[in-house]
C-alpha cells in the first residue's frame, strides 16, 4: 500500500493515499477529471495535500479510478496553504482566506489514524460498539441526478463511501458488517445499469481479493447466487475461499437477496428434510429456521444489532426480514455516497443511547 507525495512541476503537487487497489479523485486547472488508483492533484498553482475521504464529500467532486474495496492507511502532502476549505467545480479553484501565509513542508498521516487504522471517536463507548451492523446503502442514482451525472457515476461513488465503512468497521470494534448491495427486485432496473453494476461488482471484488485478505477481513456473499453473471459467480466463489479463514470483520455482502426468498427457502429445505425422516414438524422451530437462513454463518452474531439506511428512506425493503426483529433502526438523510466517518459516529451514538429492552422491563 502507498502513502507518499512527490513535488511535480509547475507548482503542482501529488498526493497518493493507499487504499487497497485504490479509488481516487482528481481535481486540476481544468476543474473535475477522472482519477487514477488513489492519485489525487490540485493545480492552479497551489501544492497542496489532502485526504480522499473529505474531498468526497465536497459538493460537485467526483472521479473514480478503478479500485477495490481495500483497507489501506491514507496520508497526505502539504503544501504551502492551509487544509483545503471548498473546492468548486468552476476551473478546480481551491478557495482559502490565508492563500499565502507561509506553511513548512510535511509528510504526516490524518491525525486520527495510527498503524492500526482511525481512533475509535471520543463520543463513542468502546464497550458499547454494536457487535452487528447492517446497512441499507441507499442514494447512489440521486446523488449523481444531484450533479448532472449518469447513475454510474453515483455507484462508483458509492464502492468508495463503502471502502471507508469497512476500514472504520474494522478499526472501531464491529464484529460483523452486512451491506444490501443489489435485491432481487433491482433486476428489474434498466438493463444498462444493472449490466454496469454486475461488471463493477465483479471489478470490486476482484481488486480487493489481496488486500482484504491481508487486513484479515471475512468476507462472504448472499444470495441467490444462480441470477448472477457466471463470472461473476465464479468471482464470489474465490472471495470466499481467499479470505474463508481470516478471524477479523466478517463482511457479509447480500448480492441478489431477498428477505422473503430466504424465509421461504429455509422453510423448504426445513420441509424437504421432514419428508426424508430427518425430522418431525414439532423440529421446525425458530431456532431450526435461523440455522437455514442465509446469515446462519455469522453463528451468535447472526442478527444485527443496529440497521443503518441512508438517503431518508424509512423502510427495509426486503432486507433481512427474520433477522432484524429486535434491530434497532437508524434512518439518516445523507445520500450513501456522502456516508462517512461522521454520519457512522452519529448512528452509532444514537444506538448507545437506546435501552434494548427486547420485550423485558428494565
Amino acid at each position: 500500500m502507498l502513502s507518499a507525495s512527490h513535488s511535480l512541476p509547475c507548482s503542482r503537487a501529488v498526493g497518493i493515499a493507499g487504499a487497497g487497489a485504490g479509488i481516487g479523485t482528481g481535481i486540476g486547472a481544468g476543474g473535475v477529471g477522472e482519477g487514477l488508483q488513489g492519485l489525487c492533484s490540485v493545480g492552479n498553482g497551489v501544492r497542496l495535500g489532502f485526504r480522499v475521504d473529505e474531498l468526497r464529500r465536497r459538493d460537485g467532486v467526483s472521479g473514480i479510478g478503478s479500485g477495490g474495496l481495500g483497507v489501506g492507511k491514507l496520508a497526505f502532502a502539504t503544501a504551502s496553504v492551509s487544509p483545503l476549505e471548498s473546492v468548486t467545480r468552476g476551473g478546480g479553484r481551491v478557495h482559502h482566506p490565508s492563500r499565502d501565509a507561509p506553511r513548512p513542508r510535511l509528510m504526516a498521516q490524518m491525525s486520527n489514524e495510527t498503524d492500526e487504522g482511525p481512533h475509535l471517536p471520543e463520543e463513542l463507548d468502546a464497550s458499547a460498539i454494536p457487535k452487528h451492523v447492517a446497512i441499507i446503502m441507499d442514494g447512489n442514482s440521486r446523488w449523481a441526478e444531484r450533479r448532472g451525472m449518469p447513475a454510474s457515476m453515483g455507484h462508483e461513488a458509492g464502492v468508495r463511501a463503502l471502502k471507508e465503512v469497512v476500514k472504520l468497521s474494522q478499526s472501531w470494534g464491529i464484529k460483523v458488517l452486512t451491506v444490501f448491495a443489489f435485491s432481487t427486485e433491482n433486476w428489474m432496473r434498466p438493463k444498462m445499469e444493472v449490466d454496469f453494476l454486475m461488471k463493477l461488482f465483479e471489478s470490486v471484488l476482484q481488486n480487493s481479493l489481496d488486500s482484504l485478505a491481508m487486513e484479515n477481513i471475512r468476507v462472504h456473499c448472499m444470495g441467490d447466487m444462480t441470477m448472477l453473471p457466471e463470472s461473476l459467480r465464479d468471482m464470489v466463489a474465490k472471495l470466499d475461499e481467499h479470505t474463508k479463514n481470516n478471524t477479523g470483520l466478517k463482511f457479509c455482502i447480500a448480492l441478489s437477496y431477498s428477505g422473503r426468498h430466504d424465509i421461504a427457502n429455509a422453510c423448504q429445505r426445513l420441509a424437504a428434510k421432514v419428508e426424508a425422516g430427518e425430522l418431525s414438524s414439532f423440529d421446525i422451530t425458530e431456532t431450526a429456521i435461523e440455522e437455514e437462513l442465509k446469515t446462519s454463518w455469522l453463528g451468535d452474531a447472526r442478527n444485527p444489532d443496529l440497521l443503518i439506511r441512508t438517503s431518508g428512506e424509512q423502510r427495509l425493503s426486503n432486507f433481512l426480514l427474520w433477522q432484524t426483529a429486535y434491530t434497532e433502526f437508524y434512518f439518516v438523510d445523507s445520500l450513501w455516497p456522502d456516508f462517512g466517518a461522521s454520519q457512522l459516529t452519529e448512528a452509532l451514538v444514537a444506538y448507545q443511547n437506546r435501552n434494548r429492552r427486547f420485550g423485558k422491563r428494565k
